[in-house]
């Protein structure tokens, strides 16, 4: 990744991540939205338990893939049929 700390003036940090991410390999490049995707879990996961911190750790999941989701209706039909099929109810 780029030293932040050095982007050249009328850059912006974004244009300059862009540029760096574009520079490595596919598999470089996959292997840092695995991770952006592992933190995301990992975020709302954290977020959902502070806020329900008695719900169970399989609600919890089903919640994170539903915040996830939330602009894809079809995704959010299949989380909600697993939903019943796994914990038999419903949001």
């Amino acid at each position: 990744m780029p030293d932040l700390q050095t982007v050249a003036p009328g850059k912006s940090i974004e244009e300059v991540y862009l540029e760096a991410l574009w520079r490595m390999a596919p598999a470089e490049r996959f292997g840092h939205v695995c991770d952006m995707h592992r933190f995301a879990v990992n975020m709302l996961t954290h977020q959902i338990h502070q806020h329900n911190p008695v719900m169970a750790d399989e609600e919890i999941r089903f919640e994170v893939l539903e915040r996830m989701f939330l602009s894809d209706p079809r995704a959010r039909v299949l989380i909600a049929r697993a939903r019943e099929t796994n914990l038999g109810r419903t949001h």
